[in-house]
């Protein structure tokens, strides 16, 4: 038994902090460099010697509490360890992941109460084309055409269409029945189907989809050997345990384990499995299920005697295996209702017919016992080993259930780490500044220079104390809000006549945060607590680094701010972005987050706020719009409204005499989002309001109403911007493999570029892996170029290399008439979920208005002129503009009524 040594190391501390006589040394180094002018006397009496030691000894405290484990200090910071077990997302929930392969797929079916093994086929569907069809005739269809010569149609497969086939597990669905649970056993089937298909639904791939759902065919099997037993041997036990072997062998079980059990596997190369390898893939509800051993659960296509015979000889009690023969069932036939093939026996192999799977007639299997030369065994016996036969699979569907532990936040050891004692208790008591003070006796001269020592102490003091509160709230530097504070401190409290030394004692705390804000300027340029979130977003190999230059280009100073409100929501929600998951078509996607995992992560990516399906199109009319003003009907001003809320920010102080010039003023004023610093807040009559200033600070537009306090005014400011900036934006994802006719003959076919000799565009298909992307194109921020093509970059990179995406930024009427069509879409694609031949219309409307010759991207109108002017505003540029005609004028300043 070893014990912990009693001895101090005489090496040095690692952390130069922490190495008390080499801090001594450092500061007696920096005096002699400074002050040996003045001082001579380095000795320990020497009261400014006296000092530096305290410092130092205060710093090798600092160093203890900063030097502790993580662990330990976030566990102080948050106060309680179920605080910070809340606060950080766990390895079960940062790690798994979406399905992405069939294995994956494979483990959620398996992990469904009642699937023994399950498998997902590839189902491609052929699509022939007429390259001949006429106006008004069928150019698509899933048979070929009768009448039309070979060479003058084509086909193409549909691809991402897929068959589930479970092999269900008999033994649960009898237990439930018996339970109560199923009424009955093709009940039980039926409700776990439907599981299945909830839970594909629920993990869909982009541009994926299940065709078909059911059950694997089963094909019976069985077999008749003679066995020679040991004498010890029980006939009904081997019975048994030669049925559950075989079983087992014919229809191999998926086994699943705990996380215990995951920790002690090894890889390849005989390392112990690391956390990430054994969160690998989606998350699971009953146990890990370890991949290699899936893939070797296939449906079996042979049975051979020689596999029987082993499997036999290894159960306890058997000598020899003298005779196999084995046979089948015609496939679907159950093996009670009638015998096995006539003719049918094989000695050596047994085929099974294709994508079936092989199930043992425990009944029919007929097993002659000896022992050495005398048969033994009867009826009696293998009723008994039928009945030992369905325990032995109750006790390995037991031993088979296991929970999917997580693996918990570290808990550390809670510290005091804010507390904070002046160092001028720790001086002699002759210096008269500590808990005791001075005596009564002591003159007005030795007071005030007792005073003067402690304001002087002071200084340091309020450094060491705003470290520590530095280390008490380290749990706020790491968190994933849009408190931009980053510098935390405190008023030295633990010091005798401490309020002697502020001018303000009561409000000497908010000095203090007045102080740091100052400091760090966070109101304007949230700097640090950017850094802060961008050391998170790493650890998910994310950055914001491209968007963060361009909203900076875009909005100067102010692109801080919404940068850092865009990574807070991104941070957040990081566990539920998956790129390419899809939306559950069978459930409402309207006004709702049932969304594409790619849309929610590319708005959280490029700062759009609303990330779910909903009208747009009216909220952005509603923006920046002209309206009669309430002295003159014919008179008109602009306004920036919430579509929302319908709450007035600004309206133009200027009243103009068309709806025209009134629009072209707010064009003008609105081109670009306006810097805060052009705004100006301003008294009325003891409230508070604010107005947008021109170059030459004259106000353009004001805001109708009055607030009570200069922050009440400033928040609705910032809410003016916030609608100015992001009011709106949208983003619209439509996945053509959903546009597929579920009848035959169908019109709601997408076009397809093909000439009557067959020459055709690739790719030809227009489904398979082929998603349309809507977006305003009108907007504040995204009717700026540059932005637009950050973002189709972005969606490009984002989205699954395999997927071909049509983005599309369109107008204010052509988003209307699209939501119009997509939205009665995806309520007719969840209504007929059961019958999907239901939103036939809803998807022939859809398609039109996606191939309409209106819906088209959109760009701001750039003008043509005569070479004497060759400063326009907006110059014709290939793919970035669209034709207009030149103005009458332009005007540096927004127009005034009279011009």
């Amino acid at each position: 038994m070893t014990t912990a040594s009693i001895t101090i190391s005489p090496a040095p501390p690692l952390q130069p902090a922490s190495d008390y006589a080499a801090l001594r040394e450092a500061g007696l180094a920096y005096i002699e460099r400074y002050a040996s002018a003045n001082w001579t006397d380095y000795n320990t009496h020497d009261p400014g010697i006296t000092l530096l030691e305290l410092l130092c000894y205060a710093i090798t405290d600092l160093s203890l509490r900063t030097s502790l484990d993580l662990k330990d200090l976030l566990a102080s910071s948050f106060g309680s360890g179920e605080a910070m077990q809340a606060s950080f997302v766990t390895a079960g929930k940062a790690l798994p992941t979406s399905p992405v392969s069939d294995l994956d797929y494979r483990k959620l079916f398996i992990d469904i109460d009642g699937v023994r093994n399950a498998w997902l086929e590839p189902a491609p569907k052929t699509v022939f084309v007429n390259c001949q069809a006429k106006s008004g005739e069928a150019q698509l269809a899933y048979h070929p055409f009768p009448g039309v010569l070979p060479n003058n149609q084509t086909s193409f497969a549909l691809k991402g269409l897929y068959d589930i086939q479970v092999d269900f597990d008999t033994f649960f669905i009898q237990q439930q029945v018996r339970a109560g649970a199923f009424a009955d056993e093709d009940t039980g089937r039926q409700t776990i189907l439907k599981k299945v298909r909830e839970t594909y639904l629920a993990n869909r791939n982009l541009c994926e989809d299940v065709m078909t759902i059911g059950a694997v065919p089963v094909q019976y099997v069985m077999f008749c050997a003679d066995i020679g037993l040991d004498n010890e041997a029980s006939v009904s036990e081997v019975y048994a345990e030669i049925l559950f072997r075989i079983q087992d062998y014919l229809a191999p079980p998926v086994r699943r384990y705990s996380l215990a059990e995951r920790q002690n596997h090894t890889d390849a190369d005989g390392n112990r499995l690391t956390t990430d390898q054994i969160f690998d893939g989606p998350r699971l509800a009953n146990g890990f299920i370890d991949d290699d051993e899936l893939e070797q659960s296939e449906r079996r296509s042979r049975v051979y005697a020689s596999d029987l015979i082993n499997l036999i000889m290894s159960v306890r009690g058997v000598k020899d295996v003298r005779k196999v023969l084995m046979n089948k069932w015609k496939a679907g036939d159950g093996c009670l209702s009638g015998p096995p093939l006539a003719n049918g026996e094989q000695r050596w192999c047994l085929h099974i017919d294709p994508l079936h799977q092989p199930q043992l007639c425990a009944e029919n299997v007929a097993l002659s016992f000896f022992k050495d030369i005398i048969p033994v065994g009867s009826l009696r016996d293998k009723t008994a080993a039928l009945s030992q036969f369905q325990a032995l699979q109750e006790k390995a569907y037991r031993e088979n259930r296991k929970t999917v532990d997580d693996l918990p936040v570290p808990t550390g050891e809670i510290y005091d780490l804010k507390t904070y004692s002046s160092i001028a208790n720790d001086l002699p008591q002759n210096y008269g500044v500590g808990r005791f003070g001075l005596p009564a006796s002591a003159s007005a001269e030795r007071r005030a220079q007792a005073r003067q020592l402690k304001a002087y102490l002071l200084f340091f003091d309020q450094m060491l104390t705003n470290y520590q509160a530095q280390l008490a709230n380290l749990k706020s530097f790491f968190s994933a809000d849009q408190d931009a504070r980053t510098y935390f401190g405190q008023p030295v409290t633990e010091l005798a006549g401490i309020d002697e030394l502020y001018v303000d004692p009561a409000g000497i705390s908010d000095t203090i945060d007045t102080v740091l804000a100052k400091l760090e300027d966070f109101e304007d340029n949230p700097v640090r607590k950017n850094r802060f979130l961008d050391h998170l977003l790493a650890r998910f190999a994310e950055n914001f680094n491209d968007y963060a230059l361009l909203m900076h280009s875009l909005f100067g100073e102010r692109g801080s701010e919404e940068i850092l409100e865009d990574k807070v929501h991104f941070i957040r929600e990081y566990g539920e972005i998956f790129r390419s998951k899809a939306y559950d078509y069978c459930k409402p996607a309207w006004e709702n987050e049932n969304v594409a995992g790619s849309t929610r992560r590319l708005a959280r990516l490029t700062g759009i706020r609303g990330t779910n399906y909903q009208t747009h199109a009216a909220s952005a009319v509603i923006v920046m719009t002209a309206f009669p003003s309430a002295e003159n009907p014919a008179l008109f001003q602009f306004q920036l409204k919430s579509p929302e809320s319908d709450t007035q920010y600004l309206v133009s102080t200027n009243e103009f005499d068309s709806v025209e010039r009134a629009e072209k003023a707010m064009r003008t004023v609105f081109q670009k989002v306006p810097a805060k610093g052009r705004f100006r807040l301003e008294a009325v009559e003891n409230r508070f309001t604010y107005a947008l200033l021109d170059p030459v600070n004259q106000p353009i537009a004001r805001c109708p109403r009055t607030f009570s306090t200069r922050k009440e005014a400033d928040q609705d400011l910032e809410a003016a911007l916030e609608t100015l900036i992001y009011s709106g934006e949208a983003l619209f994802l439509v996945e053509h493999s959903l546009l597929r006719p579920k009848t035959d003959p169908s019109d709601a076919w997408m076009p397809v570029c093909v000439e009557p000799g067959c020459d055709h565009c690739e790719p030809l298909d227009p489904y398979s892996y082929r998603v349309s992307l809507v977006l305003p194109g009108y907007t504040m921020r995204f009717r700026n170029i540059d932005y637009r093509r950050y973002i189709e970059n972005l969606i490009r990179s984002e989205l699954p290399a395999h997927v071909l995406a049509r983005i599309c930024w369109v107008s204010r009427d052509q988003l209307r008439l699209f939501e119009q069509a997509y939205q009665p879409w995806l309520d007719a694609q969840a209504a007929g979920c059961a019958d999907p031949t239901l939103a036939n219309d809803q998807t022939k409307a859809l398609i039109d208005r996606l191939e309409h010759p209106d819906f088209h991207t959109i760009y701001e109108t750039g003008v043509l002129h005569d070479c004497d002017n060759e400063d326009e505003e907006i110059p014709i540029i290939l793919n970035r503009t669209a034709l207009g005609t030149l103005p009458l004028s332009k005007p540096e300043d927004p127009p005034t009524p009279d011009s």
